[in-house]
């Protein structure tokens, strides 16, 4: 089995870690010879930036770019990567959305490589915390609230991916449509990609992830990002009812 990736990673005040996370990511994609890493710094107040045009540049079988998108906002930076590799990216090709802690290691592109071993077709990989057998531990509130958002997500929306916050892994040429249909430019905008792989008919396939240990403190508030996630969910919602 042979496949070729291309990790889009947002870089959002990376400074202390990236480049550990770089070597890192470098070092275990020499095996997908031809394999990108799209490093993309977006608003950082730090020197990531600096940084980042430090590290691109080829490394062995594969190669680190760098690319600067003025707004911060994850959605900004998966949206840009996403924009910079579709018009480039062969039938063949992976693309990762992750972040760049690389929260899950490498378990995620575990499932997706067992999965392609067993013959399964998938067109979107989700490397899932919601899956039975992940290994996560978060606390009390994040585990609640996260419950509470998928369940609403399918109460409002009908949506059956029950992890849309997860790490991404899809194939280049199902991207295209569904990149330009997504308003979104913040967390909400892995929602909004599940979303409109679901209406696509897209088979999306949930694999199991070791959470790691965070590097650090997570800025996710889930209370105030709920809030704002449900509101954008119910819109959403609402323009597919034509009733906004």
């Amino acid at each position: 089995m042979s496949l070729t990736l291309s990790y889009v990673v947002p870089v959002h005040n990376e400074e202390p870690t990236l480049e550990r996370n770089v070597d890192r990511l470098a070092e275990h994609l020499q095996r997908f010879p031809g394999s990108r890493v799209l490093l993309i710094e977006n608003g950082s107040q730090d020197q990531s930036w600096e940084l980042c045009q430090r590290l691109a540049g080829p490394r062995g079988t594969i190669t680190v770019e760098a690319y600067r998108e003025p707004n911060a906002g994850m959605g900004y930076a998966l949206q840009r990567g996403v924009v910079e590799e579709l018009p480039r990216a062969e039938h063949t090709r992976w693309l990762v959305l992750t972040a760049a802690d690389l929260p899950f290691g490498f378990t995620d592109l575990d499932g997706l490589e067992a999965l392609l071993a067993r013959d399964e077709y998938a067109d979107v990989v989700v490397g899932s915390k919601a899956h039975p057998d992940s290994v996560v531990q978060t606390g009390l509130t994040r585990s609640a609230s996260t419950l509470i958002y998928r369940g609403v997500r399918r109460l409002f929306a009908g949506m059956r991916t029950k992890d849309s916050q997860g790490t991404f892994l899809f194939r280049a040429e199902t991207a295209r449509d569904i990149a330009e249909q997504i308003k979104s430019r913040d967390f909400f905008w892995s929602t909004e990609f599940t979303f409109y792989a679901e209406r696509a008919g897209l088979k999306i396939v949930e694999v199991p992830v070791v959470l790691e240990e965070a590097q650090r403190a997570s800025t996710v508030r889930p209370f105030k990002h709920g809030r704002k996630m449900l509101a954008q969910l119910v819109s959403l919602r609402a323009q597919e009812l034509g009733l906004k």
